[in-house]
């Protein structure tokens, strides 16, 4: 599911809400909650987790499709 979040190349534009904080691109909005959360890492470090899963996965035999 990580693997398939859109890599962004600008700066998700929020919208300020009453009590929270929401994208303004509707692709974003519908995103999971981790995903979400994923996003606020930034580039770097999401590649630095994306190479730990999948050396994770390819350790304990696990598919990844």
């Amino acid at each position: 599911m990580l693997a398939d979040t859109p890599d962004l190349v600008e700066d998700p534009q929020l919208l300020h809400r009453q009590t929270y904080f929401e994208h303004d691109d509707p692709n974003l909005r519908g995103l999971r909650p981790v995903q979400k959360q994923f996003l606020l890492m930034g580039p770097i470090n999401r590649q630095k987790v994306l190479t730990w899963l999948n050396a994770l996965a390819k350790n304990l035999a696990l598919k990844t499709d």
